[in-house]
């Protein structure tokens, strides 16, 4: 997927972040001073709320009406084609958090909805 992104993007000219921003940084340093269960429940909280934002953001571009940007067509695509496995990712990010009993708050670090 992520090969299949860049290419996308570069089609679109868009630059992808090569590395994790300061929001990001953020919330790994405050992983990684977790262990054990409180570690569990942070980490699932946060991927729920990571991969909503990007099942939304996928679903939005993935929707895309026909008058849509022509530029915008190769990153709609890859939207459609990778939908599924972002649904999925979610999927398990719920069972995930329902396992370690995270009732997901706002986490340090969610994804963008570009």
């Amino acid at each position: 997927m992520e090969i299949s992104l860049k290419r996308a993007a570069q089609t679109v000219q868009v630059v992808l972040p090569a590395t994790a921003d300061a929001e990001e940084q953020k919330f790994y340093d405050r992983l990684s001073k977790l262990s054990g269960a409180a570690f569990d429940r942070a980490y699932a909280a946060n991927m729920v709320q990571v991969q909503q934002a990007q099942d939304d953001a996928f679903r939005s571009v993935a929707e895309l009406g026909p008058f849509a940007a022509i530029n915008m067509a190769p990153i709609k695509t890859f939207a459609e084609d990778n939908l599924r496995v972002i649904e999925a990712r979610l999927q398990q990010a719920q069972q995930m958090a329902e396992t370690v009993g995270a009732n997901s708050p706002k986490p340090s670090f969610t994804a963008p909805a570009n």
